[in-house]
């Protein structure tokens, strides 16, 4: 969603080079460019916390699907842009979870989260991890994910008349 932030432009140039660049050069070259262009614009300087190790069939199953990423998704879906008024319209503030990594604070892939809860008036949370928090903490992920569904759950039901 790099569409909702006011340098939209050059994310998208961003994008289209990291494609451009697996065309050109290959993937190895595309992964480094977008490592490299996620690093921090604002570090936290906390310390990271333990990551659970991917597994080797996981680090495969990635570098398999890469080439598809780049070429069919990436710039696609970080080109989509959600329509504001109509999340607005539908009490989107109570119903939408945007979060973000905590060791991606201040990140490319970390902001448009920040952004879209701002837009809505929705409460951001940090999850645990970086961008693939997920995989990297999944436990303390899916405890947090089940706190802020739960919560938002709450909120809707007492929200909501009847």
């Amino acid at each position: 969603m790099v569409e909702l932030l006011p340098d939209a432009a050059e994310h998208r140039a961003f994008f289209a080079g990291i494609v451009e660049t697996f065309h050109r050069e290959g993937l190895g070259p595309a992964v480094a460019a977008f490592t490299a262009g996620n690093e921090d614009d604002a570090p936290t300087h906390q310390p990271p916390a333990p990551v659970t190790p991917l597994s080797p069939e996981a680090v495969s199953r990635m570098a398999d699907t890469l080439p598809y990423f780049l070429n069919h998704i990436l710039r696609q879906f970080t080109a989509y842009t959600p329509d504001i008024a109509a999340l607005q319209a539908v009490g989107a503030a109570e119903r939408l979870v945007p979060a973000g990594g905590r060791d991606s604070r201040g990140q490319r892939l970390y902001r448009p989260s920040v952004a879209l809860a701002e837009q809505v008036g929705a409460k951001h949370r940090d999850f645990p991890g970086g961008h693939i928090g997920a995989a990297e903490h999944p436990a303390a992920f899916a405890d947090m994910l089940a706190e802020a569904l739960t919560e938002v759950r709450t909120e809707v039901r007492t929200d909501t008349p009847g």
